[in-house]
């Protein structure tokens, strides 16, 4: 069945279920060729888009948010997006020459920027690993290198930052002795400090007696320490140690006993 109204020519298959109806419609701006099933576009294409989905809605309306394949208007920068079950862009192909992996929650991944050569992965929309083809560096954004350590206990109980020594049985737990000779180090990852190396990563925790869990223990680089200056103010260049308060540490006031 065909129906021709002003600026708009309909044909429909009333024979087939679920209906398909297939839209011209010449409305200045908005001008478009549809392809209707059940009520609901499933391509449009536009003076300003192309999209392909299963549902983009139930109007012929430019500008439709739940299409599988975008390209043009829709999509960044003039570019084609890719979208996903959720409605969200899970690809995009940008005109610049990037290409964006993106999560579940829209947020990028993975980047490849043709322009300029590099290769990011991200994590909260921040860079955490690039590949710079330009100077050939790989660039860790990370401030220091990290060792996985068990733990003896829960990981709530030991926050970024923590001083620790090494148990009996070989894991980590809060210091809480002066000048303890048992000292490990900090545990990664305090304030806006992220390892950037993490080595040992992802083993299982040896079972030996609290030990559940495992930490990144700073090995070199930028970390951030919790201290306690009740024991005496600290300046840039003084020693530190373990000090009487869980996890934090002080400044060394005996360099004799700071050496294990």
């Amino acid at each position: 069945m065909s129906q021709i109204f002003q600026d708009q020519v309909s044909i429909q298959n009333t024979n087939q279920i679920p209906e398909t109806t297939i839209l011209l419609n010449g409305r200045g701006e908005h001008a478009i060729f549809g392809v209707f099933k059940e009520g609901h576009i499933i391509s449009l294409i536009s003076p300003q888009s192309f999209n392909i989905g299963k549902r983009l809605g139930n109007s012929p309306d430019v500008g439709q948010t739940s299409s599988l394949l975008s390209i043009g208007d829709k999509a960044a920068s003039g570019g084609i997006d890719i979208i996903g079950n959720n409605g969200l862009s899970a690809m995009s192909f940008m005109g610049n020459g990037t290409i964006t992996i993106n999560d579940h929650t829209n947020r990028p991944r993975i980047k490849l920027n043709g322009e300029n050569g590099t290769i990011e992965l991200l994590a909260n929309n921040e860079v955490r690993i690039r590949l710079d083809s330009t100077s050939g560096d790989i660039e860790l954004l990370g401030a220091d290198c990290a060792e996985e350590f068990e733990i003896e206990g829960e990981k709530s109980f030991m926050p970024a930052g923590s001083v620790t020594i090494f148990s009996d049985t070989g894991g980590l737990m809060l210091s809480a002795k002066p000048y303890d000779k048992r000292v490990a180090g900090i545990i990664s990852g305090a304030g806006a400090y992220r390892p950037g190396i993490v080595l040992n990563k992802g083993g299982a925790p040896i079972s030996v007696g609290n030990i559940k869990d495992r930490l990144p223990l700073a090995l070199s680089g930028r970390a951030y320490c919790k201290v306690d200056a009740s024991f005496g103010a600290i300046e840039v260049g003084d020693l530190l140690t373990s000090s009487a308060t869980l996890g934090h540490a002080m400044k060394v006031s005996d360099p004799t006993k700071a050496f294990g």
